[in-house]
């Protein structure tokens, strides 16, 4: 996503495979927060995708609360373990 966003920003040529490559790739995981906001029209095909910094927020915070979850029950389960262990 951020170099979806980096590419869009300079105005990269799309018509580039890589650059193509990278904007269906990216597309998939973009698309649900498309049309949120309009895109910001920097120069002529120079485009600040405001959705798709929405984009990296909300999959950076649901990866917060899954490493989050799964820190706590890691650490609940640890801490079985030893409350177990002291009571043998």
């Amino acid at each position: 996503m951020l170099i979806r966003l980096i590419l869009k920003l300079f105005g990269a040529n799309a018509q580039n495979a890589f650059v193509n490559f990278i904007y269906s790739v990216s597309a998939f995981f973009a698309r649900p927060f498309m049309n949120i906001f309009k895109n910001v029209e920097i120069k002529e095909n120079m485009i600040l995708e405001i959705n798709t910094i929405i984009a990296m927020i909300v999959y950076a915070l649901i990866a917060w609360i899954i490493i989050s979850i799964f820190r706590n029950l890691n650490n609940k389960e640890v801490k079985e373990e030893i409350v177990d262990i002291h009571h043998e």
